[in-house]
């Protein structure tokens, strides 16, 4: 764990932070869930749908877990993740000696569109708003295992299945992992940005954002890979 930590360098406030659970049963089952989602959505149509060079069905979503890199009060670093248990602050010494362990791999991702400043105003805003908040069972489980297994009526051409697919899924007051990330950066008055650009993200959302995964036109790209650049490639 100490020579990984060494390695880390470049980390500042509002990376994102997207895991991929070596073990165990539920980040498999999130990623093959995701990894259907982004087959059936690959397979849309040449003007559907934007596939990234080298993406390939076999591999069909990385990570199933997100969270946003955020100090403490003492200057420690951590990630502020959305858990079972509740919205948590984790110390990246904790996630550094799990790596260590072959527990998680990550991709650390920047957002494009937002300077020094409003990243680190998103991980106050996470300290300051998200911090404890329940995590949202009612929408990951049901809507959304729907949604990636079944059919995402987000992009359905019927209006009234794109408008119900659009609205926000699960209880106002609770969260899940992409969904805290998303609240983080489109808090008002700072930093105001639509980073994920859905009212429903999942770590594919992230994937897709970051042109790594297949996505519908609409989605731009709003993220930069820096996991070399922070030494955890």
């Amino acid at each position: 764990m100490t020579a990984l930590y060494k390695n880390v360098h470049n980390l500042r406030e509002g990376l994102i932070w997207h895991v991929r659970s070596e073990r165990g049963f539920e980040g498999r089952l999130i990623r093959w869930a995701l990894a259907r989602w982004s087959r059936r959505l690959a397979r849309a149509g040449v003007g559907q749908v934007i596939v990234p060079a080298g993406w390939s069905e076999a591999g069909g979503a990385w990570g199933n877990h997100d969270g946003i890199v955020a100090a403490a009060l003492d200057g420690q670093w951590g990630v502020g993740e959305q858990t079972a248990r509740g919205a948590a602050w984790t110390p990246m010494t904790d996630y550094l000696a799990d790596m260590a362990r072959g527990l998680y791999s990550v991709r650390v991702y920047e957002p494009m569109e937002a300077d020094a400043e409003a990243m680190r105003r998103a991980a106050r805003n996470w300290w300051m708003h998200l911090r404890g908040r329940p995590y949202d069972f009612m929408a990951y489980l049901p809507r959304l295992a729907w949604k990636a297994l079944v059919s995402d009526w987000a992009d359905s051409s019927v209006a009234w299945k794109r408008r119900i697919g659009r609205t926000p899924a699960g209880w106002e007051w609770a969260g899940w992992c992409t969904e805290d990330v998303a609240i983080a950066y489109r808090i008002r008055p700072a930093p105001a940005i639509d980073l994920l650009q859905t009212q429903n993200p999942t770590p594919l959302t992230v994937e897709q954002c970051a042109g790594q995964a297949p996505r519908r036109p609409r989605v731009r790209v709003t993220l930069r890979d820096v996991t070399a650049e922070c030494g955890l490639a």
